[in-house]
């Protein structure tokens, strides 16, 4: 019988721990019944019988532990709300902390003696950021390099936000970031901190044809002040459509022709900044 417990991550939390909680009670059962089984065999020599009963009983209460499969379960589901790749949130993890914020948003206000961080969020903006002319670094450098290049965002990213902000890879080259009690004017300054570290990315190395080739990064934001009437998902949505606008407009204004993702023209300042 194998101990191995698999759990794909692409379903809903909920369906992983309920899945894996089954899983651990069948395994409990099946070492329980081992341990009365081989008690029954007389016919086992002592020794034997007593190795194989010790064994079977010690896995059974080993399994039995409160805290060991809580910190397995609690481990699970960790990993199924973190990006590999970058070692944030994803987009499991971020739509949960985005109904917490706007749980927090909802709470009424509390006096001025509470000192919970939580329960003093006012407000909190949602930046939505599309990575621009990333296909066409991964089309001619390869996956290393748009691995590469997404790892450098991450870090840019993480530098910028504070502790209290919250920050995901929610797609291929999509990230988001929230701002929690956040100015206008704090906002505006993070939002072109995001734009001018992102465009001063530069990727340089050879094609596949072996020719020496420079691409340099950009970003699409959307931006959007957290609305705590409506749904995370409506919130998620409004921020989405304005960095399609933003995108749009950047291509009207640069003369870029996008066809099915793809960028047929590449214009623009390159900074200095190496992924």
């Amino acid at each position: 019988m194998s101990n191995a417990v698999q759990i794909s991550f692409s379903e809903p939390l909920a369906d992983q721990q309920r899945k894996l909680e089954i899983r651990t009670r069948r395994r409990i059962s099946d070492l329980a019944m081992a341990f009365h089984k081989a008690s029954e065999i007389e016919s086992w020599p002592k020794r034997r019988l007593m190795l194989a009963g010790n064994r079977a009983k010690g896995m059974f209460f080993k399994a039995c532990r409160p805290n060991l499969f809580h910190k397995v379960t609690q481990q699970l589901i960790l990993e199924a709300s973190m990006d590999g790749l970058t070692k944030m949130l994803n987009r499991t993890g971020f739509d949960q902390a985005l109904d917490k914020v706007i749980d927090v948003l909802n709470k009424p206000k509390k006096g001025k003696r509470q000192t919970d961080a939580e329960d003093q969020l006012s407000n909190a903006h949602l930046i939505f950021i599309d990575l621009d002319k990333f296909k066409p670094i991964n089309d001619t450098f390869g996956h290393i390099a748009g691995d590469k290049t997404l790892k450098a965002v991450a870090e840019l990213l993480k530098e910028i936000v504070r502790d209290t902000d919250i920050v995901a890879r929610v797609g291929g080259d999509e990230f988001v970031v929230v701002l929690n009690n956040a100015s206008l004017a704090i906002v505006q300054t993070k939002m072109q901190e995001i734009q001018d570290g992102i465009d001063s990315i530069v990727l340089k190395g050879t094609d596949k044809q072996g020719e020496e080739q420079k691409f340099g990064l950009g970003a699409s934001l959307g931006l959007t002040e957290i609305d705590p009437s409506i749904s995370a998902e409506a919130n998620y949505k409004i921020a989405d459509l304005k960095m399609q606008d933003k995108k749009e407009a950047k291509q009207k204004a640069s003369g870029e022709i996008a066809r099915g993702g793809e960028v047929k023209r590449i214009e623009g300042p390159m900074g200095n900044r190496e992924p």
